[in-house]
């Protein structure tokens, strides 16, 4: 009798620790998921500021090649 409470015991132990390592586990892939959807949306956030730089670029261009062909055109360089 005591042999067989010894060898629950041990299964319980045994159980308890793949268990833990269970939760461990679950935790780092959580942990994992979390940084990987912060990280989408911080290159989310870089690409759509970008893009808003690309159109203030174009816009500034715009506005130069405007303003350019204001200019005179009879002005020469000397």
């Amino acid at each position: 009798m005591n042999k067989l409470k010894l060898i629950l015991r041990e299964g319980c132990t045994d159980l308890e620790e793949v268990r833990k390592k269970r939760l461990e586990h679950e935790k780092l892939i959580e942990s994992k998921d979390e940084l990987k959807q912060r990280f989408d949306e911080i290159l989310e956030t870089i690409n759509s500021r970008d893009s808003l730089l690309e159109e203030f670029d174009e816009e500034i261009f715009n506005a130069l090649v405007e303003k350019i062909g204001m200019l005179p055109s009879d002005r020469t360089v000397k």
